[in-house]
């Protein structure tokens, strides 16, 4: 048999509930999360937000996976994950037009529960 089944008790040692010859589906890639449209008010865009806001000419563009931080006074306390992310549409700020309103479609991930469920599996994934 090549896979166990355990789970692990409050004190650390793990029980063997099963043995399995295999296991379909363990090895697959995750199902990425469902597109969603976010507006994103106010920004100053830097580097490259900057430079796709400069293109006039492109109609969708693409920012790869971009992480949306909530900071406290000294470090981010929740966060994240825009997968795959585009800008769809972006104007001025109305209250101010240095800053932007921007139209980003994205699938969304929130990176605190990855990081809840990596803590509760444990650093080895299990």
């Amino acid at each position: 048999m090549k896979y166990l089944l355990v789970q692990e008790d409050e004190n650390g040692v793990e029980q063997l509930w099963g043995k399995c010859a295999g296991v379909e589906g363990l090895f697959v890639d995750p199902v990425p999360p469902p597109r969603e449209v976010l507006t994103l008010r106010g920004c100053r865009p830097d580097g490259p937000l900057g430079n796709v806001l400069a293109d006039p000419d492109g109609a969708l563009r693409g920012l790869g996976d971009v992480c949306v931080e909530v900071w406290d006074d000294e470090h981010p306390v929740q966060w994240w994950t825009l997968v795959d992310a585009v800008v769809v549409a972006h104007q001025p700020h109305p209250t101010d037009p240095s800053l932007y309103d921007i139209v980003i479609g994205a699938g969304v991930r929130n990176e605190a529960r990855s990081a809840a469920l990596r803590a509760l599996r444990g650093n080895d994934g299990r």
